[in-house]
């Protein structure tokens, strides 16, 4: 499906759309192709998942609010940041009660 893609379009660019909605329907199109769309996937299913693996990578906030084009840095933390039990117990684990009781 890729070549399919790259051959479409012989610019290089990946994603080559002038809107949103554009990229939308294509998304829709090719989860269509493969079988995908049944499962409830959509372009904002990868948007959620970058932004929650740029948070899981360490990646600035506010970076990731500008790659995404979200106005304030708050929109990305709390609606799409799903923090993995692995980063949970990662930042658990800087909880030093033993510091707390030796002060």
């Amino acid at each position: 499906m890729l070549e399919k893609f790259k051959a479409e379009n012989p610019d290089g660019q990946l994603l080559n759309y002038t809107s949103v909605e554009n990229m939308g329907k294509a998304v829709v199109r090719y989860l269509a192709e493969l079988n995908l769309d049944k499962k409830g996937y959509s372009i904002r299913t990868f948007r959620k998942t970058f932004i929650t693996l740029s948070h899981e990578f360490g990646m600035d906030s506010s970076v990731v609010a500008e790659l995404v084009g979200n106005e304030h840095l708050s929109t990305a933390d709390c609606f799409y940041n799903k923090i993995s039990i692995s980063k949970m117990n990662e930042e658990l684990e800087k909880f030093d009660v033993r510091r707390i009781l030796n002060n």
